[in-house]
């Protein structure tokens, strides 16, 4: 039995979880981030310019200054003027973080990974699959430090999602919020 693009990636974040939460070393975190989704050139493909996105994730802080994310990343909808339709875009990433600590309340980082996504449309009360893949994801952020376990983050990603035979290019700003368990 084959395994999907989403079932692959969720058995190598229960892998990486799995072994690297178990050092006594190693700091984990969970969050949630609520964004705004800026689609580039919508106008050029008869598109909605911009959607509420929003992210739950999960993290190993392996060492001060580098940590492994994995999340589940909705882009929000936005509307396909040309089609009258909603179109989605949805799945999981996987990103390595290079954190600079500037003190005990603020880090600044840069992230590089994976967005592996499939793309929705919604049209007459029904959902349809149309495509997936995966996409090169760059971006960086600050994290402030409310407490040692609680942080609120502000983030911004880019992204190169396949539409059709064209690319979209996405921007995302989002804040957020991590607890950290040690």
């Amino acid at each position: 039995m084959a395994l999907t693009c989403w079932q692959k990636v969720r058995w190598l974040l229960a892998a990486i979880l799995t072994v690297v939460s178990s050092a006594s070393w190693a700091q984990t975190y969970v969050g949630a981030n609520l964004g705004a989704t800026f689609y580039n050139d919508a106008e050029k493909y008869w598109l909605e310019d911009e959607s509420t996105a929003y992210e739950l994730k999960g993290g190993v802080r392996l060492i001060d200054v580098l940590a492994v994310e994995m999340s589940y990343l909705n882009l929000g909808e936005f509307l396909d003027e040309y089609e009258d339709r909603d179109i989605s875009y949805s799945g999981s990433t996987i990103s390595a973080k290079a954190i600079l600590p500037l003190g005990p309340e603020m880090d600044i980082y840069a992230k590089i990974g994976l967005f592996f996504w499939e793309r929705d449309r919604q049209g007459w009360r029904r959902s349809y699959f149309v495509d997936e893949g995966e996409s090169l994801v760059i971006g960086g952020g600050a994290s402030f430090n409310v407490s040692d376990e609680i942080s609120v983050d502000l983030e911004y990603r880019r992204f190169d999602l396949d539409f059709g035979r064209e690319t979209l290019e996405v921007d995302l700003f989002s804040a957020g919020i991590s607890l950290y368990f040690w």
